[in-house]
């Protein structure tokens, strides 16, 4: 007995003096040591966890900036900048000794093999990157629009549908659910040649449902402490994933269905190839025939199909948190309201005129401030975007950060940094436009766009935001022409979710990509 409670004695003894070597280590001798933050964050990475499993990760890093400055230590290995030359230093040179976090390893797992988004290794992406930029070139995204147009169309509708009040206004509908349903039906429509016909149908709603949960388990598995160890149990492991319960059924099931739809797709293009029939140039039709300009080679089948799913879940749960912000804000702000309509009403005679390309649309100053006033606010990816620093070290806002450890720039607490957005809280599109005579210089907007990265910068930014752009553009215009809106009060007790950092803004939920709930709104025909 003695010799037992000895031997527990003695371990305890020694891991407690281990851990007290390591947590002054950490406290007072690591690179990191000097830079401020929270005590427990210098000594441990589970406060980030815990944070991150509620949801409220973009808005934690908002309130550390407030309270520690610039710079935040928020575990023993990783740092927050929040500032733009630390956006340019980190993401925008090509000669920054950096390459994606640890982090993009969980992504890859769910993933099961890399993709444009997720590979870290800078040889392997770039050659990636230049197969998908056939997808996203200039030509492509004109092709893209008329499935765009078609689908916009079909939500605009399904938005005024229904029993109508004695003045015309439609029942309560919540706008973050049939935004999902048109950003899922547009993305299924270009990455698989076919919509998932959400709008208009129940049968593949369920992959809308599939998405927010499997997203935020594989972002809590990229910020734990033993994320290498999760990654494997998880997914490699059968109880890991009984444990991980629906998380890994929602990604099984979304790759069943993907690999459907890609399959039947592929075997359309193959017999295609010997068809008179007009190919149908959507972006499949350019991932599956391209080729890298420099090695000739082409997307394998598990990539064509990775890559795709990829398109689904980024481009449409991003633009959908986007669209949802901007009518949330448009509602809210009735003379901004009346500003869009009036430069739309300049510009153009019908609804049916609304287009993108070949138009005046892409141009629209008021339009475009807008979309990126709700882009500010509300970021699709609010937090930061790991990245490992390697080789020699890498300075940034001369501070100098060695091999091993991970740097990023929270999105969400940029974008509502005072030195570059005065008043960050407040929904101002007319801070995007240079007005002399309203104070706004050319300085000012100059300095507002240095820190605006709602789709990152760089070789790693994201290829897809001129179709978001596109989307955002004809779907707020569209809308805004046709329709009314009204605000259901006190909508936000009921469907609200998630965090902000002002009782102002739309609140989203940070599971890596945000989660919505909301506005709820009633529609109005204002002239057909």
């Amino acid at each position: 007995m003695s010799s037992t409670f000895s031997f527990f004695t003695s371990a305890f003894a020694v891991l407690a003096l281990l851990s007290f070597v390591l947590f002054t280590y950490r406290l007072y001798f690591h690179p990191l040591a000097n830079i401020p933050g929270p005590l427990g964050n210098k000594i441990t990475g589970w406060a980030q966890t815990l944070v991150t499993q509620s949801g409220r990760r973009h808005v934690w890093l908002f309130e550390l900036h407030q309270k520690y400055g610039p710079v935040v230590r928020l575990t023993p290995n990783t740092v927050s900048i929040n500032t733009a030359t630390a956006l340019k230093d980190i993401y925008g040179s090509r000669k920054a000794s950096v390459r994606k976090g640890q982090f993009y390893q969980a992504v890859q797992s769910a993933e099961g093999a890399p993709t444009t988004f997720s590979e870290r290794n800078e040889a392997l992406h770039a050659t990636k990157r230049r197969l998908l930029s056939h997808a996203f070139s200039e030509r492509a995204i004109q092709d893209s629009e008329q499935y765009v147009s078609a689908n916009i169309n079909i939500w605009l509708n399904q938005l005024g549908a229904g029993p109508l009040s004695s003045n015309g206004w439609t029942a309560e509908k919540n706008v973050a659910t049939w935004v999902n349903y048109l950003t899922f039906d547009i993305l299924a429509d270009l990455a698989y040649g076919r919509s998932f016909e959400m709008l208009t149908k129940k049968d593949m709603r369920f992959v809308a449902e599939l998405i927010p949960g499997a997203t935020h388990g594989v972002y809590i598995v990229g910020w734990h402490p033993l994320t290498q160890f999760l990654r494997w149990f998880l997914y490699r492991t059968p109880i890991g994933a009984w444990l991980a319960g629906d998380i890994i059924k929602d990604m099984q099931r979304l790759t069943e269905v993907s690999g459907k739809f890609v399959a039947e797709r592929r075997s359309l293009e193959m017999s295609g190839d010997n068809s008179s029939t007009p190919a149908r140039k959507d972006f499949f039709f350019h991932l599956f025939r391209g080729k890298d300009p420099e090695t000739g080679q082409a997307f394998s089948d598990g990539e064509l199909m990775s890559e795709s799913n990829l398109l689904l879940v980024a481009g449409s749960d991003t633009t959908a948190t986007t669209l949802s912000a901007c009518m949330f804000y448009l509602v809210r702000h009735p003379h901004v309201l009346q500003n869009l309509r009036h430069e739309l009403e300049s510009n153009f005679s019908s609804l049916g005129d609304i287009k993108y390309t070949g138009t005046r649309l892409s141009t629209l100053p008021y339009l475009r401030a807008v979309i990126d006033e709700s882009l500010r606010l509300n970021p699709p990816v609010g937090s930061t975007l790991g990245r490992d620093v390697i080789g020699s070290g890498i300075n940034i806002d001369d501070f100098y950060y060695p091999p091993g450890v991970s740097v990023g720039v929270p999105i969400y607490a940029l974008h509502h940094n005072s030195d570059y957005f005065p008043d960050p809280h407040a929904f101002k599109p007319e801070r995007w436009i240079v007005n002399e005579k309203a104070g706004i210089t050319k300085e000012i907007v100059d300095r507002a766009q240095s820190a605006f990265c709602p789709f990152s910068i760089g070789q790693r930014g994201c290829i897809g935001k001129n179709l978001a752009y596109l989307e955002l553009s004809l779907a707020v215009a569209r809308c805004v022409w046709r329709y009314d809106l009204e605000e259901i009060q006190g909508w936000g007790e009921k469907f609200a979710v998630g965090f902000a950092s002002s009782k102002e803004e739309y609140t989203t939920l940070d599971g890596f990509v945000a989660q919505k709930n909301g506005p709820v709104l009633r529609f109005r025909d204002r002239k057909g």
